[in-house]
C-alpha cells in the first residue's frame, strides 16, 4: 500500500504536524501560499525551510485565491508569481500544485501546466489511485468527520461507481475513526494508495490532533510505502 499525505494552506501549525509524521516515518505534501487574503497565518520564509529539511512543498497560489473566473492576467499571476515567492523562499524549484477550495477549470490547468509544474492535487475524495491525469490527482480522505451525506455530495461532484459502497459504509459506521481503520485496511487489502489530506489549522480549531495521532499509529500495522505526491507521481511516470 501506498500511503501519501498532503496538507494545505501553508498555516504554521504545519510544524507540529511534521513533527508527528517523522514520528510515524511518513511523508508529506504541504501546499502552500505566499499569503493568505482570508487573513490566515501562513508560515514565515524560515518556517518555511524548516519544513522543507524534510517533506515537500508545493505551490497553493500567491494569495490562497480561487481561481476559477479570474481574467487571465490574474489568473497566470496568482499561479506564476506564487510559484516564484515559494521558490525564492526556499532556494529551490517546487513541483507540485493544489487548486485553492478544490476549485478549477481548463483553463486553470492549462495555467498550471504552463507554469512549470508537473502535477496539481484535487480535493476528489474516495479515491485508492493516482488518477488518470497528472493534473487532476485525487485524495482518500480528509482528515476531517465529515458525514455521509458529505461524502455524497463529493461523489456526486467526482462521480465513480466504486464510492457508494464507501458512502454506505460510513452511513452504517457513525463514529469516525471506526470508519477511517475500516478504510485504511481496506487499502491495504487491495494494495492501494490511501492518500490522506487536510489542513493542520483544522487540526487546531477542531481538537483533531489526538485523533490523527491515533490514525498514524494505525499505519504501523501495515507494510506501507510512504511517499510525497511528486514521489508518487514518478512512480506513475
Amino acid at each position: 500500500m501506498l500511503f501519501l499525505t498532503s496538507w494545505d494552506d501553508g498555516h504554521p501549525s504545519d510544524l507540529r504536524l511534521a513533527d508527528m509524521l517523522c514520528k510515524y516515518n511518513l511523508k508529506g505534501t504541504f501546499f502552500v501560499p505566499a499569503s493568505n487574503k482570508e487573513g490566515r497565518e501562513v508560515l514565515a520564509k524560515e518556517q518555511l525551510r524548516r519544513l522543507n529539511q524534510n517533506f515537500e512543498i508545493g505551490g497553493h497560489t500567491l494569495t490562497h485565491c480561487y481561481l476559477n473566473g479570474l481574467a487571465a492576467d490574474v489568473l497566470k499571476h496568482e499561479i506564476c508569481a506564487g510559484k516564484a515567492a515559494i521558490e525564492d523562499d526556499l532556494g529551490h524549484a517546487i513541483n507540485g500544485f493544489c487548486y485553492p477550495g478544490g476549485v478549477f477549470d481548463s483553463r486553470t490547468i492549462h495555467a498550471v501546466k504552463a507554469a512549470g509544474f508537473d502535477y496539481a492535487r484535487t480535493v476528489e475524495n474516495l479515491c485508492f489511485d493516482l488518477g488518470k491525469s497528472a493534473w487532476l490527482m485525487p485524495t482518500s480522505f480528509q482528515f476531517y468527520p465529515h458525514s455521509a451525506f458529505v461524502l455524497a455530495k463529493n461523489a456526486i461532484k467526482y462521480p465513480r461507481i466504486s464510492k457508494l459502497n464507501i458512502v454506505r459504509m460510513r452511513w452504517r459506521e457513525k463514529e469516525f475513526m471506526r470508519f477511517m481503520d475500516a478504510q485504511l485496511a481496506a487499502a491495504h487489502h487491495h494494495s492501494s494508495v490511501f492518500h490522506l489530506w487536510g489542513h493542520s489549522w483544522e487540526l487546531d480549531e477542531y481538537d483533531l490532533w489526538g485523533k490523527l495521532e491515533s490514525f498514524f499509529k494505525l499505519t504501523e500495522h501495515y507494510p506501507i510505502q510512504a511517499l510525497t505526491l511528486f514521489e508518487a507521481h514518478q512512480l506513475k511516470s
